[in-house]
């Protein structure tokens, strides 16, 4: 008799497939790219209303750039210190809380108090995180393809199709939205899809997704730092992506931001004189 099927032995049992971890990653994606696609608009677009100033919303869009210059080195630690799920939620929650600021700031005190530099505040405020949420989400599929019995590549593919699609579409739901509700409402479509986020992320179980022991984290926020940019520039693959990538933040996104925006501005469309 082999030992597996021996009395008193068992064999232990296998966990069956189960695709709801990876469906409520994709979901949490496709929200909260979303909601980035219609700030990177939103955001400007509240300036050019207010006087059509180029150059207040071009100080706008760089404030919201300008913070994930500096976040994205301190994204894995981050997420090494407190965890991939709560790092997502915490990502969310500054987000959804700095969209939803403009439109309660608007009825408490009038639309007069949004002004540039709280624009700008909020903006910075709101992207400070995004890096981090961004990887703490994509270090879960790992896990999550496992538990639905999906290869890695065709998680992974699926995540950045999901997450390009929506980031893409962002800004053309932003003009949509500004066109039928107004800039000022559309910050609270925007904190929706953050809380979508939130929501999803929060029922997310998955196996080292919680906070990690002291004996997983690094040992100091510099140390971690430090390890992730040497093992960056050590490889010459990821040395390139990350360099285009700095470039593509802090050069084309706030350029696009700005001057899409303007354009249709100056066009009278998509608001057609609505007031923010």
């Amino acid at each position: 008799m082999s030992e597996s099927s021996s009395p008193g032995r068992s064999a232990s049992p296998r966990r069956a497939p189960s695709r709801g971890p990876v469906y409520l990653l994709l979901f949490a994606a496709l929200v909260a790219a979303a909601g980035n696609g219609i700030s990177i608009v939103a955001f400007p677009w509240l300036v050019l209303q207010r006087n059509g100033s180029a150059l207040e919303a071009s100080i706008v869009a760089g404030a919201a750039a300008l913070p994930l210059l500096f976040s994205t080195l301190l994204a894995g630690t981050a997420v090494d210190f407190l965890g991939r799920k709560r790092i997502s939620i915490i990502s969310d929650v500054l987000s959804g809380a700095t969209v939803a600021a403009v439109p309660i700031l608007a009825m408490m005190f009038g639309v007069s108090v949004v002004n540039v530099a709280v624009l700008a505040a909020l903006a910075a405020l709101g992207a400070l995180f995004d890096p981090a949420g961004i990887t703490a989400r994509e270090s879960m599929l790992p896990e999550a393809a496992a538990r639905a019995g999906w290869t890695l590549d065709r998680t992974n593919g699926l995540y950045e199709a999901v997450f390009n699609v929506a980031y893409i579409a962002g800004p053309g739901l932003a003009g949509l939205l500004i066109a039928t509700i107004g800039g000022i409402n559309t910050m609270w479509v925007t904190a929706a899809t953050f809380a979508l986020s939130i929501v999803a992320v929060s029922l997310l179980r998955l196996e080292g997704a919680g906070p990690p022991t002291i004996e997983e984290r690094p040992d100091t926020v510099w140390s971690g730092m430090v390890d992730g940019l040497r093992f960056v520039w050590n490889l010459k693959v990821l040395r390139t992506l990350a360099l285009i990538d700095l470039a593509m933040t802090g050069l084309y996104l706030p350029m696009e931001s700005v001057l899409f925006p303007k354009y249709f501005t100056d066009r009278n469309e998509p608001a057609f004189h609505r007031q923010v």
